[in-house]
């Protein structure tokens, strides 16, 4: 591929950098949007791990098409991001990762994208393994029309230390309640927050713009990191709510 239309923000040392870190995307529901990103701005070392098909309730928000329902997954993506770049070196894992999938996966990269589902206790599995094997874990979660991105590096708390809880619905719970405290969001944000605490839906809700929120924290966050530059990390939170755009 050429990146000559990134290096004007990417310094060439940095785009090689890109080229070489090795990236697992424990996910490729919001992880599949975030991958796309990934490759376009230089990544060639991916694994893309998910044991899901694409179903007509992902196509508002995920990077699938009509012509991929009950594909898996991992699958439909692997065509989409070769098309992109051939050379990518990527490796596809189509299930769902227990620890141990997780612990030999985590192993080998640099960067863990928990993409895991909310609801299962997997994605604080995969937290715990981050922590344990000192890698970054960028934790993304989708807020309405924007998202939120969590950073946990070695020297961050863990959140079972943090929260005195190693139960994944409350530590659900308190994240979510800590985003929503110690960032600035729009009323209507907060109005639809308490909603969802109150009455909560079958399903989470999430929108596409969501998604793509999501996917312009994290590859400016490995970006940033790979400069060397301060960035936020837990327990503090990195936002954007396009609500705010509301007087």
């Amino acid at each position: 591929m050429d990146f000559s239309r990134n290096s004007f923000f990417i310094p060439e040392e940095i785009q090689k950098k890109l080229s070489q870190i090795d990236i697992l995307l424990c996910g490729v529901g919001m992880g599949s949007v975030v991958a796309e990103s990934l490759v376009r701005l230089g990544v060639c070392n991916l694994i893309i791990a998910d044991g899901d098909i694409v179903e007509l309730s992902n196509l508002n928000r995920q990077n699938f098409t009509s012509n991929d329902l009950n594909e898996q997954k991992v699958n439909s993506l692997e065509k989409r991001l070769l098309s992109i770049n051939p050379k990518l070196k990527l490796k596809i894992v189509n299930k769902f990762l227990v620890k141990t999938d997780l612990q030999a996966l985590i192993l080998t990269v640099d960067f863990v994208i928990n993409t895991i589902d909310f609801d299962q206790p997997a994605f604080l599995e995969c937290h715990t393994l981050c922590k344990k094997y000192k890698k970054y874990e960028l934790f993304p979660i989708n807020l309405g029309f924007g998202g939120c991105l969590i950073l946990n590096t070695q020297s961050s708390p863990s959140w079972d230390d943090y929260y005195k809880s190693s139960d994944h619905n409350k530590i659900k719970m308190m994240i979510l309640n800590d985003v929503v405290i110690n960032n600035s969001f729009s009323e209507k944000m907060l109005i639809k927050f308490n909603e969802y605490k109150t009455s909560p839906p079958e399903h989470d809700p999430q929108l596409h713009s969501a998604s793509l929120s999501c996917s312009i924290l994290i590859t400016t966050t490995i970006v940033s990191i790979l400069l060397g530059e301060n960035i936020k990390t837990f327990p503090d939170t990195i936002s954007f709510d396009p609500l705010s755009i509301i007087k």
